[in-house]
């Protein structure tokens, strides 16, 4: 037997039917509007890539610091630094130019590499520290004048390149040619030149 379109139990089903696609619908619009929504606020939002600080600091899992980039004295420095927290190594840039620096365990310069700006360029090795000074070995290069001095720990040194000399009697300065070498005594004072 055929049921009526309009009766009773096809009407409740029909509306049943519905009833579930709207809420599939309803879902489905908050779905699409949470989307819209997150993507628009998304496109609002600037992302800031810098980040200021006058400092950073790098730590270890254990807490220590082990590095750290910062304005020291105004002046921008990336420091390194042991497991003990000393410091060990520096990179910095001062107003006269570049510099270097390595340090031992016991915070003594070790490797010193200077580029002045309109001066010298340095590279310094040294060992200890001797009655008097340094045992050092010093490369140094600045306009015509560019020298290799090697320093004991007694303070006497052998230079061999330019070297500017001043004379005790005169107190004239006098500049040595690049094929010459030079011995120091303990006060810097020439002990024997050649030529």
């Amino acid at each position: 037997m055929l049921a009526r379109a309009n009766s009773p139990g096809s009407l409740a089903d029909r509306l049943l039917k519905l009833e579930k696609e709207n809420r599939w619908f309803k879902r489905g619009g908050v779905a699409a509007l949470l989307l819209v929504g997150t993507l628009l606020a998304m496109g609002q939002t600037s992302v800031n890539r810098t980040i200021e600080a006058q400092s950073f600091v790098l730590k270890d899992d254990t807490g220590r610091m082990r590095a750290a980039l910062a304005m020291v004295q105004g002046v921008p420095q990336l420091s390194f630094y042991d497991a003990g927290e000393k410091f060990r190594m520096a990179l910095e840039l001062s107003k006269d130019g570049p510099m270097l620096d390595f340090r031992d365990a016991n915070g003594r310069p070790r490797v010193t590499m200077v580029a002045i700006d309109n001066g010298p360029a340095d590279l310094s090795f040294m060992e200890g520290v001797g009655s008097n000074g340094n045992l050092a070995v010093d490369l140094q290069s600045w306009g015509e004048d560019s020298h290799l001095t090697l320093t004991d720990r007694d303070g006497f040194a052998t230079s061999l390149g330019t070297s500017r000399l001043q004379s005790s009697r005169t107190g004239e300065t006098q500049i040595s040619s690049a094929a010459s070498i030079v011995l120091f005594d303990k006060q810097q004072k020439v002990i024997w030149r050649a030529p």
